[in-house]
């Protein structure tokens, strides 16, 4: 009788075991399975953000520049790691620089839960380019952590001085 209860409790612990290692195996397999999709999805966000047409940036919560879109460095003739190292806040029309980045700092610095900055780039090549950005704060995590997020576009009728004649002349055509 005892051998047997040895033989039933060594089968019991096998099984146990079994079941343990069965749902490790299980267990990695989601894990790895959501690494997987997690990977995807960057390289798919990464493709939208590199095709895209949005100019955009990406702070942390002290206001360093982590990510620029290519759209937002091409708009400001900067190369993207340029643009990342803080050079987009050296091509602030110099009329425009104190006041908008006195705005900035009192947005990072928690003053202003949004911000909608309206200023002007001047661009290595030097033309001026009037624009708007839209500024939110996104929690990251559950560490209470956030990023800034900033949306830039040029103002609506304020079109470079070489396309705005195109763009006259395609209006002129339309009427007719």
């Amino acid at each position: 009788a005892i051998v047997r209860q040895i033989v039933a409790y060594k089968k019991a612990m096998e099984d146990r075991l079994l079941n343990v290692e069965n749902q490790y195996a299980d267990l990695k397999k989601r894990q790895s399975d959501h690494e997987a999709t997690d990977e995807i999805r960057a390289m798919t966000y990464m493709g939208f953000i590199e095709l895209g047409e949005e100019a955009f940036l990406l702070a942390d919560e002290k206001g360093k520049t982590i990510m620029i879109s290519p759209a937002l460095a091409r708009m400001l003739g900067l190369s993207i790691e340029e643009a990342v190292n803080g050079a987009w806040k050296d091509v602030i029309h110099p009329e425009d620089c104190p006041t908008t980045l006195m705005k900035w700092d009192a947005f990072v610095g928690g003053a202003l839960a949004h911000l909608t900055l309206r200023f002007r780039f001047l661009t290595q090549a030097g033309q001026t380019i009037p624009a708007t950005m839209k500024l939110v704060r996104k929690k990251v995590g559950q560490g209470g952590v956030f990023r800034i997020v900033g949306l830039v576009w040029q103002k609506k009728g304020d079109l470079p001085t070489e396309e705005a004649p195109v763009l006259q002349e395609k209006k002129k055509g339309n009427r007719s």
